[in-house]
């Protein structure tokens, strides 16, 4: 690093224009950002899971487009009622974007004379009709339990979207024309009508993030500034550390936009994570040049000789979370790949903003007088905080001891933690679409659609005896198991034409648009399709392995005929699980592939296993806390765990680096110690104090998961400073003693 600092001294206005051209090239990225917020952006894989299920939406129509409107009245078989509905559907249906509208106005039966008849009279109709309309419901294979529950006091009109996979610019006005629609239509007074579904949802969700990351942002912001006044008593500081952490996260955002990867629902924590590594080099650099400042150093020299002492220590501590994340590359789902390259280079912007901004803007803001220097606000602290260390040095063994079984027992304790993922978990608190899904559950057993794609070999008839047996086979399967509800195949169909006639001719009196939702003979296909509840992995994996059991032995009768299960409800929840536990276990290697960079940049296999506590306390004591509480392993937790790993890290490097630079002026292992905690306690409890004041304000959101997160997070920086200022000096003096 002498070189680089020398190269400070002799071209700052360089540096300033590079850091201006970099910072420019990144709001250019900015500009250049494309969010990519499809429903299947975030549990998109390249195996054969995710293949059939883009068959079956390309085949037979996606599941996801539907918006389900929420009825519940006494009785819908009255005029008032059919003239609401009928209202409601025409408007639905007038809506461009809006595919097709199916609800009790839109059902048919087929008499003898094969001619439709409508299911709901009109307005006018004598009463008898609506009795008979009534009936007939409850027997109809696409009304009961379908559209209508089997108390008759819930009904659905489902709205399906035009379209594949769209954005949520595009669903947003769609969800807001429906809504409208429901009012005009009278149905929200007349009787109880919500809107649920995946596309409200969605829109709930991303609305309610963006709006509170703006707000929260801001607010977290404030209060890490105010934090860092009071720590630093003027603005100076404050400002140049929170500058150089800001300007991380916009060349990592620009980044993005420069290469062409799009925003999605992962890595738009991003910047926020690269911010938080940042601060903490930041704030250990200017305390180092606060500290030459009070000892009368000049502003120029002082940055100099901030980056020939820690330049080293916060490039290890880049390199290292770089290469460490950039192991996230092997997971087996892309955003997860994406993510972990995308961190990887970012930490590099990190580096680059903390070495080029802090030094620089010092040499600028920070006034050559006495008062620039920050010794004396701190001086008071020095003697508690001495006494505290040589407490932890005199009592190394049996604190080492504590901390390898508090480590080890927490290890245990998070081997419980399973992943987990709902559609409803990041729902915001008093959502009308989450009450109306919950409604959805306990009247239809579901809103969520799974289902089975089956498969037979061109050799077989379509409509033979034996394609309509194992369509049976597989309905049964799905009507009996206690978590599918509804099932719906092509021989719900069959059923809707009485008297004789083929498979094939009676399917000809049926509209085609509808046959194609559940039969392909052109393609030797059918999807036989059911709802599901929105339950956690606990529930539902064995339910699924069991539905996956019975569909063995479908399989053994038939060899010629492949059955899948699938459908979003399936493949969305799997996938999610996979891409949780592909970043557990991606952070898990990362953490080893630290120790290595650790071992290798200071030439100490011993200091590299002495590391592992303070970087795996964190970890595992946010991961009991998750098993204490009865919670399970979401995405969101996983986010949290690199905030705590990328902390820990940077804390660990420093301290070492500390430590190896005093050991230097002394024999005594425990005297380097106790300096090195003395240099580097300051900019940790800083750092902490702000990120702590920060994260609290996500305690205010309305998304559980949110406040899951920021829990976590402030849990994890505690634990972290407890690994480093604690564990880590015991573990010095009780281990690192013989290999000085």
């Amino acid at each position: 690093m002498e070189r680089l600092s020398e190269l400070f001294v002799r071209h700052r206005p360089a540096i300033a224009v590079f850091v201006g051209l970099l910072t420019a090239v990144a709001l250019f990225g900015i500009g250049r950002l494309q969010i990519d917020d499809t429903p299947r952006s975030i549990f998109r894989s390249g195996d054969e899971t995710f293949r059939r299920l883009e068959a079956v939406f390309r085949d037979f129509g996606s599941d996801d487009n539907d918006c389900l409107v929420v009825l519940e009245a006494e009785d819908f078989f009255t005029p008032e009622a059919a003239r609401v509905l009928r209202d409601l559907d025409r408007r639905l249906e007038a809506i461009e974007g809006v595919e097709t509208a199916f609800g009790l106005p839109d059902v048919f039966a087929i008499g003898n004379g094969l001619l439709p008849v409508a299911l709901l009279p009109g307005a006018e109709a004598a009463p008898e009709a609506f009795e008979r309309g009534r009936a007939a419901a409850a027997r109809h294979p696409l009304v009961r339990n379908q559209i209508l529950s089997e108390d008759g006091r819930t009904a659905l009109v489902i709205a399906r979207l035009a379209g594949d996979n769209l954005p949520l610019g595009t669903i947003r006005p769609l969800v807001d024309s429906i809504r409208v629609a429901i009012a005009q239509s009278g149905a929200d007074v007349r009787m109880a009508a919500r809107l649920t579904g995946v596309p409200p949802l969605r829109v709930e969700i991303f609305d309610t993030i963006r709006d509170e990351q703006i707000l929260f942002t801001a607010i977290g912001s404030i209060l890490g500034l105010l934090v860092g006044f009071l720590v630093f008593h003027r603005p100076g500081p404050v400002l140049i550390t929170s500058a150089a952490s800001i300007l991380a996260g916009v060349w990592a955002f620009g980044g993005l936009g420069i290469v062409g990867e799009p925003v999605n629902l992962l890595n738009s924590s991003l910047p926020m994570l690269i911010m938080v590594i940042a601060l903490t080099d930041a704030v250990h650099l200017m305390m180092d040049i606060l500290h030459s400042r009070g000892a009368g150093v000049p502003r120029i020299q002082a940055g100099r000789d901030a980056i020939r002492r820690l330049g080293t220590a916060c490039f290890l501590t880049s390199l290292s979370t770089a290469v460490g994340f950039g192991s996230l590359a092997v997971s087996r789902i892309f955003v997860i790949r994406q993510f972990g390259i995308a961190f990887a280079c970012a930490v590099m912007f990190a580096f680059v903003s903390v070495l080029t901004i802090v030094p620089l803007c010092s040499s600028i803001v920070l006034r050559d007088d006495a008062r620039s220097g920050f010794t004396p606000r701190w001086s008071g602290l020095r003697r508690p905080a001495e006494t505290f260390v040589r407490q932890v040095v005199g009592h190394a063994r049996p604190i080492a001891a504590l901390g390898v079984a508090a480590t080890l027992g927490l290890f245990a304790l998070s081997m419980r933690l399973t992943p987990d993922n709902r559609l409803t978990e990041s729902t915001p608190r008093g959502s009308e679409a989450v009450a109306a899904l919950m409604h959805c559950e306990e009247a239809f057993g579901g809103a969520v659609r799974a289902g089975v794609l089956c498969e037979w070999t061109p050799a077989i008839e379509a409509t033979s005896d034996e394609v309509l047996d194992v369509i049976a086979s597989v309905r049964g399967i799905l009507d009996k198991h206690p978590f599918t509800h509804g099932p719906l195949s092509v021989l719900d169909l069959l059923e809707l034409v009485p008297g004789a006639g083929t498979p094939a001719q009676k399917l000809a009196l049926l509209p085609p648009e509808l046959v194609r939702r559940f039969f392909r003979p052109d393609l030797g296909r059918a999807f036989i399709t059911a709802r599901i509840p929105d339950e956690g992995t606990a529930v539902a994996e064995p339910a699924l392995a069991q539905i996956e059991v019975q569909l063995d032995e479908v399989r053994a009768r038939h060899p010629d005929f492949r059955l899948d299960l699938t459908g979003t409800g399936f493949v969305a929840r799997r996938n999610i699980n996979v891409m949780i536990e592909d970043f557990s276990k991606g952070l898990l290697l990362a953490a080893f592939v630290i120790l290595g960079v650790i071992t290798l940049a200071f030439r100490s296999l011993r200091l590299g296993l002495i590391s592992i506590l303070p970087n795996a306390f964190p970890l595992v004591l946010a991961a009991g806390a998750l098993v204490v509480l009865g919670r399970e392993l979401q995405i969101a937790s996983a986010i949290a765990f690199t905030v705590c790993l990328g902390i820990a890290v940077d804390d660990t490097i420093h301290f070492l680096a500390r430590y190896q630079r005093e050991l230097k002026g002394t024999d005594d292992v425990g005297e380097a110690v106790v300096r090195a905690f003395l240099g580097v306690s300051g900019p940790m409890l800083i750092t902490t104090s702000i990120l702590l004041a920060g994260f609290a304000i996500l305690f205010l959101s309305s998304i559980p998961t949110t406040q899951l997160f920021a829990g976590l997070c402030m849990l994890g920086m505690a634990a972290a400073l407890v690994g480093d200022l604690v564990l880590l000096p015991a573990l010095m003096v009780v281990f690192a003693g013989r290999d000085r």
